[in-house]
């Protein structure tokens, strides 16, 4: 008895058959199994391909041998047009050889006339065949389903790590266009070249095919991307059961990974920068402090000419620690609310030469040299934060210029708006500090070797200034010897 758990409610059979009574044998045949169906009887080539797409049967009966068509004709013809649907032979004769070429073909089974009892049992074993390859295909394509929708990079590989198929996820992390196929290559070939990255991938790959795939591995690694940068990945990999296969999950966490830098990085400074600040608040503290106590203490006799020093020393000393204060209030209103600038139209020249000015008046041993290579006229600008920056500048390159050396300052009108640069005969700065020296809480010199003062917010306000203008603030070495800091404001 075939059940309904094999076929649809009522099967549509097409039957092709040149002898009406051997049509309707084969039909009685299958009535009596208790099947439920609709036949289409045919015998020509037109009939049969006609009937192939209107009738749409789920299953087809051939005889093998027909006046002007034929069986091996018609089986050609349903293995080309629909292959998902069954074709059994119900013929007369067939020799044993033939009917394995048949089936080599693609026909389902043979059944002989002589012995219609095979009949039922046939149909029965090719329509579970196609139902199991139904649930098969539906598997596949629900496996597929999963495989392009999960979200990450996934690939399957063969024992020997050949990419086998990959989703749309891992070809976009490796730079592969959605249209292409899968690249042809090892994987452990797009693991970062000639880092342990490789051998950890072995030995990961080894150790789920060993251990039959009963747990997934997780790992991080890093593989390389058809232009040539590195991606760090999360990876986990389990073995696919009943084969020597395994399946790859790839997560891109590259951006993750330099944040995570950048975030120690950034707690490395704060700690550099509170080591550098508890310095700087400390010494000027205990000037003061110290010399409170020797003028407070009536015990202690000084020398009247050196009270005017004692003084100029706790003067200097409160003027370091206001402009501490000043630096870390000017820092929390960027962070607020950004530069808030009060433009006004100024000459250029004049305000670098006042700025020269109060730099030399504030150190006398300091010679600042002034060369304007060609007036730029006026500028809208911020004056007291334009001079701010002239100041700072100053201040710094005074700061790490050799005793005796000159600072200079030139001016000229560049294509966009004045031009300043500011230079030094210092040890210079590194290539890959140049950048880095305008961030917050950077120094070249690191906390333990803090030899000048200041706690790395100066430049890093300076640059929140120049940018407030719209400008540009740069520095690059200096020939022969020292830094030249650099900065341009559009007029």
């Amino acid at each position: 008895m075939i059940t309904s758990r094999t076929m649809p409610e009522e099967l549509r059979i097409l039957i092709l058959e040149d002898n009406p009574a051997d049509a309707e044998l084969t039909q009685r045949e299958l009535e009596k199994a208790g099947l439920s169906f609709v036949a289409s009887v045919v015998a020509t080539r037109w009939e049969f391909h006609q009937q192939l797409d209107a009738f749409d049967p789920d299953l087809i009966l051939s005889d093998y041998k027909l006046p002007g068509f034929d069986g091996i004709s018609a089986m050609r013809i349903a293995v080309a047009e629909r292959p998902e649907i069954p074709f059994i032979f119900v013929t007369g004769e067939m020799g044993e050889e033939r009917a394995i070429d048949t089936l080599k073909e693609g026909a389902t089974d043979y059944v002989l006339k002589q012995r219609l009892a095979r009949l039922v049992p046939a149909v029965e074993r090719a329509l579970a065949e196609v139902e199991e390859k139904s649930q098969r295909r539906r598997a596949e394509e629900n496996y597929r389903t999963v495989f392009e929708t999960t979200g990450t990079a996934m690939c399957v590989l063969v024992e020997d790590s050949v990419v086998l198929s990959a989703n749309q996820g891992f070809k976009r992390l490796l730079g592969y266009a959605a249209g292409e196929p899968e690249p042809e290559v090892r994987f452990k070939q797009v693991v970062s070249r000639g880092g342990p990255e490789v051998e950890d991938f072995d030995r990961y790959h080894r150790k789920v095919l060993s251990e039959g795939g009963r747990d997934p591995v997780f790992f991080e690694t890093r593989v390389v991307h058809r232009d040539g940068r590195t991606l760090d990945v999360l990876a986990s990999m389990g073995r696919l059961p009943g084969t020597r296969n395994s399946v790859l999950s790839l997560i891109d966490v590259t951006r993750e990974k330099k944040y995570e830098g950048e975030l120690k990085e950034r707690a490395e400074r704060l700690r550099d920068f509170l080591t550098v600040a508890s310095h700087e608040i400390r010494h000027p503290i205990t000037v003061i402090k110290g010399y409170t106590e020797m003028l407070g203490d009536g015990d202690i006799k000084i020398p009247e000419d050196m009270v005017p020093d004692i003084y100029a020393s706790m003067n200097d000393a409160a003027d370091r620690l206001t402009r501490i204060v000043t630096e870390l209030m000017d820092v929390s209103r960027i962070e607020d609310t950004g530069v808030e600038l009060d433009m006004t139209s100024c000459e250029t020249k004049e305000l670098v030469l006042e700025a020269a000015a109060d730099e030399h008046g504030a150190r006398a041993a300091r010679h600042v040299e002034v060369e304007v290579l060609s007036d730029p006229g006026q500028v809208m600008v911020d004056r007291a934060r334009f001079m701010f920056v002239l100041e700072q500048l100053l201040d710094n390159a005074d700061k790490y210029s050799p005793e005796g050396s000159p600072v200079s300052v030139t001016l000229e009108a560049g294509p966009d708006g004045p031009l300043i640069s500011v230079l030094d005969r210092g040890p210079g700065i590194p290539e890959s500090d140049r950048e880095r020296v305008f961030e917050r809480f950077y120094q070249v010199e690191d906390a333990l070797h803090h030899s000048k003062p200041g706690m790395g917010l100066g430049l890093y306000i300076v640059r929140q200034v120049v940018d407030a203008h719209g400008g540009r603030i740069w520095c690059e070495p200096r020939e022969g010897g020292g830094s030249a800091f650099r900065f341009s404001i559009p007029k």
